[in-house]
């Protein structure tokens, strides 16, 4: 942490412009989605999810097991305190 800055804060290593260019095609996560739903079909889809929503938002994970959007999602688990790393493997594997 700098001098000056906030604790948890974060300062970018680029400017806002290149760090959302990063983000400018989204066209295939809806692929992903529509995948999602065939797959479910054909294979036992599970989820595994962190617990701390810091990549993908709440109303995303809420939507993907949706049995109206076609999707049959056997089980949704969500691993306590972890981020999108899940970096607690283990905890994972008890889980299982």
């Amino acid at each position: 942490m700098e001098d000056g800055q906030a604790s948890g804060a974060v300062r970018l290593k680029t400017d806002k412009r290149q760090e959302a260019a990063s983000y400018a095609d989204i066209e295939p996560h809806h692929d992903a989605a529509s995948v999602l739903s065939a797959l479910s079909h054909r294979v036992p889809t599970h989820l595994i999810w962190a617990e701390i929503e810091d990549v993908v938002p709440g109303f995303i994970r809420d939507s993907l097991p949706d049995v109206k959007e076609g999707r049959l999602i056997q089980s949704v688990t969500i691993i306590p305190d972890a981020d999108h790393m899940v970096s607690a493997y283990t905890q994972l594997l008890e889980l299982l």
